[in-house]
């Protein structure tokens, strides 16, 4: 039965969704697991402890060309499986063992990757559902990016209680199971769009050629230099990892920070949730409106929210009470949302069309690594200084740094890619206009139809 236009890419929507979130919910809680390993595993480093999380979600995104290949090669369907039943493995053996090097392995390598396999198919499967000329292209695609703060939302309380009920332990293998039987149901949607699936009405699309900024749809696209697109993936790869490197290491940290600011876990859990409950609506803003203001300008929009985050970063080294704290953590929420929300659909921005999936991969690995290195930083910090404040302190430059990264990708794609692009396209209407033959130069004024009779 069918219930709508491209009713089955619905469905991977909401599927994807439910799964997603608990992906990110149990990732994003470590928080509450890191205070009890910095207590159960007294005599170990916190920068080996605050490394397996970050390592799960670094995998999460940094293994991507590993799930390109394999989404490729034996489709979303089949790889999603392989990852339910990775991370689903993963969780419950980090329920028996009792190192922190195993639990490296199990929980920080192991499940990171299942959870990987589960977690980015649905961005190309929705892709193929809801194209970029769609008119819910921003909504479908962003509406993934906002499961990150709702599953820390729902999550970061639940697995706080968990731990206080049933230990570390036992919520390891029941997050397990749920992993499992969740991932399955959801692992069984994920099909690719099939011929017979209702094709979306000329009212559904959204042509970016009459965007202000003039981006040309990517069929239309010039070939592109291989000089420029080496170099525009270069820069695109380190504005995501120095972006990631200050945005995740605040949220990784908070609930310690907060216990040694001299508050409670519970009292680091609320914090979270509050600081979840800001970035979830920065997110659910940008999917809302992202299709009929942002699209086709969230370059620029990433440029200005880093700029502000580094502002933010600034004040959040002098903030010592639980308020100030979650001040910073709510405003920098709201204005993470757009960042984080739309990075499927900038990744097609920043070629103007082409090469998204592609882009998209390099995106993944950069952020990866920036959670990666945002942990390592953190934990060397806390380690030396016996504070996280000086965290903030190195947030301020990295973000500015992606600030700077940003502007300099719109100026670059601006002055080549889109110059080119008006040039071949001034040419193709001379072409067009004169007898179908190539003239570099348009004819003198007042000699138009003298050069059509010549040609």
């Amino acid at each position: 039965m069918k219930c709508g236009r491209l009713y089955w890419g619905w469905i991977i929507l909401v599927a994807s969704m439910v799964i997603r979130t608990w992906v990110h919910g149990i990732v994003g809680s470590y928080g509450s697991f890191l205070v009890v390993f910095s207590h159960h595993f007294s005599s170990t480093k916190m920068l080996l402890l605050g490394w397996i999380g970050a390592t799960t979600y670094g995998l999460v995104n940094a293994g991507t060309p590993i799930l390109l290949l394999l989404y490729r090669r034996i489709g979303g369907m089949r790889t999603a499986f392989i990852g339910v039943f990775v991370a689903s493995l993963g969780l419950a053996l980090s329920g028996v063992v009792d190192n922190p090097v195993a639990i490296f392995f199990t929980y920080g390598v192991m499940t990171g990757m299942g959870m990987l396999l589960i977690n980015i198919p649905p961005f190309f499967l929705l892709d193929m559902y809801f194209p970029l000329d769609n008119k819910y292209h921003v909504l479908t695609t962003s509406m993934l990016m906002c499961t990150l703060p709702l599953g820390s939302l729902v999550f970061n309380p639940i697995t706080s209680r968990l731990i206080s009920d049933i230990g570390w332990k036992n919520t390891f293998a029941f997050y397990g199971v749920a992993i499992f039987v969740l991932g399955c149901i959801s692992a069984a949607t994920f099909r690719v769009k099939r011929e017979d699936d209702i094709a979306p009405e000329d009212n559904e699309k959204t042509s970016l050629t009459d965007a202000e900024d003039g981006i040309i749809k990517p069929k239309e696209e010039p070939e592109i230099s291989k000089k420029v697109l080496i170099f525009l993936s270069i820069i695109w790869f380190f504005c995501k990892l120095a972006k990631a490197t200050a945005y995740f290491g605040p949220l990784f940290i908070m609930v310690k920070h907060l216990e040694t600011l001299g508050y409670t876990r519970d009292q680091g859990a609320v914090a979270m949730t509050i600081i979840s409950s800001s970035e979830l609506f920065g997110r659910l803003v940008t999917c809302v409106f992202g299709d009929k203001y942002a699209k086709g300008k969230f370059i620029y929009l990433y440029a200005i929210c880093t700029f502000l985050l580094a502002i933010e970063n600034f004040g959040a080294i002098f903030a010592t009470t639980y308020n100030q704290v979650v001040m910073f953590g709510v405003a920098a929420g709201l204005t993470g949302g757009p960042v984080v929300a739309g990075v499927f659909t900038t990744c097609a921005e920043v070629l103007d069309g082409p090469f998204v999936h592609e882009l998209f991969t390099i995106c993944r690995v950069g952020l990866g690594s920036g959670m990666i290195l945002s942990a390592l930083i953190a934990g060397a910090i806390y380690d030396t200084y016996g504070s996280y404040h000086y965290v903030f302190a190195a947030n301020v430059g990295i973000f500015l740094l992606s600030s700077l990264l940003y502007s300099s990708i719109a100026l670059f794609r601006n002055f080549f890619i889109r110059k080119q692009s008006n040039k071949l396209l001034e040419q193709a209407m001379h072409k067009m206009n004169y007898g179908g033959q190539d003239v570099s130069e348009p004819p003198l004024p007042g000699k138009e139809e003298e050069a059509k009779e010549d040609w």
